[in-house]
């Protein structure tokens, strides 16, 4: 999808200003909190910092240039893609973590799960299975508005203008690129720096397979994005991807020596797994409505 032959110059140039702005003043904010990262350590208000700097530099853009910030997406924007933006992370796990559990590359093992319901869980004396299912729906229940407080600004930066501006100047395909590259750069100091976990592995490895899967999970968003016209759909997808991976899967599975190789943020399952989804959203792009006019933030679906 591409627009740019029903803008004209001056609609052009007032995007590619507020796109410029953006990652001027993003790249500005981050600098100064990694810096108070290497220097002070990792501590929740400074996450919680970083993590709204997107959206905080989205919110800048728009006082700079004195425009409004509604085109953003701020509406609900149908809840099947709500639904879809939550489902898809977990389909995903599923299909990358147990072929790695069914394969023998990893184990599983839901004895030691532990998380915020499981005092309810044991309360209760439910063990096993159910145990497992109850402590999980509480674990979602829990984590989604306090998530969604720390996802939300990175969404109103990456979902409310990066994605929408940059689909009214290029294709699909490129404005998924350079979104995922830019989702993807923005975490590589706290890689680098040992914030942002990746074990025993090699960068070498681990940056490319990051990359990969934001990349990948770029494709996922923007066509939702775009498709339903909301930011939400932004903040569900990012909850769920967080929420599985860190929560859910990463501690019910067992190390047996490539597995890491495999499973989490930094293997190569979920990379091959995001790419597929990218592919298959790419091909229906001709789904999407055309993002030109003043107005980027609403679908016309």
């Amino acid at each position: 999808m591409s627009s740019t032959g029903t803008l004209d110059m001056k609609t052009r140039d007032g995007i590619r200003r507020d796109v410029l702005t953006f990652l001027l003043v993003l790249v500005v904010l981050s600098t100064g909190l990694f810096v108070l990262f290497f220097t002070y350590g990792e501590s929740i208000p400074l996450v919680f910092a970083m993590m709204w700097s997107p959206g905080i530099a989205a919110i800048v853009t728009r006082a700079i240039h004195r425009s409004g910030l509604r085109d953003f997406g701020w509406s609900w924007g149908g809840t099947r893609f709500q639904v879809a933006a939550f489902v898809l992370p977990l389909v995903l796990c599923l299909v990358v973590y147990g072929f790695t559990w069914l394969t023998g590359l990893g184990g599983a093992s839901i004895a030691d799960y532990s998380t915020y319901g499981t005092d309810i869980v044991y309360r209760l004396g439910l063990t096993g299975a159910l145990g497992f299912a109850v402590a999980l729906v509480l674990q979602v229940l829990y984590s989604l508005p306090a998530y969604s407080l720390f996802i939300l600004g990175e969404e109103i930066g990456w979902s409310g203008l990066l994605t929408p501006q940059l689909a009214r100047l290029t294709s699909f395909f490129k404005t998924s690129l350079i979104v995922g590259f830019v989702w993807a750069a923005w975490h590589y100091p706290a890689m680098i720096g040992g914030f942002y976990g990746i074990g025993d592995r090699s960068l070498w490895f681990t940056m490319p397979c990051f990359t990969a899967i934001l990349v990948g999970c770029s494709f996922v968003r923007t066509w939702l994005r775009l498709k339903s016209g909301s930011l939400w759909v932004g903040v569900f997808l990012h909850f769920s991807h967080n929420l599985f991976i860190q929560d859910v899967f990463g501690p019910i599975t067992v190390d047996r020596g490539p597995t890491p190789y495999i499973v989490s943020e930094f293997g190569v399952g979920l990379a091959v797994a995001y790419s597929v989804a990218a592919f298959l959203l790419w091909k229906r792009r001709s789904e999407l409505p055309k993002a030109s006019g003043p107005a980027p933030g609403l679908s016309t679906t």
